[in-house]
């Protein structure tokens, strides 16, 4: 904790990014198992939209629907039939 003048402070926190399985990510990120390409007219569309707030249809956000709806897993978690546990029931340092 660093003391700045007029009663501030500031706090630097150091740290790195796990998976749940404890894989360091810090500096490395996550590659994806499914790239869903944007065009360069989406990128500026979105750019420009982002800009003004008004973005009406994300390109990739719907192509990952579509990905994830494909999949019979999506209906059984739909269903009820897959259970998908929360963060918080995951046991620290195992995966699903």
């Amino acid at each position: 904790m660093h003391e700045l003048p007029g009663g501030y402070a500031l706090k630097l926190t150091v740290a790195k990014y796990y998976t749940p399985g404890r894989r360091v990510i810090h500096g490395e990120g996550i590659q994806p198992d499914i790239t869903v390409e944007i065009s360069h007219e989406d990128y500026f569309r979105i750019s420009r939209a982002a800009e003004d707030d008004k973005i009406k249809v994300d390109a990739q956000l719907s192509r990952a629907v579509e990905v994830l709806q494909s999949y019979d897993i999506y209906e059984q978690i739909r269903s009820g039939k897959v259970k998908v546990r929360k963060d918080s029931e995951l046991e620290e340092g195992k995966n699903l």
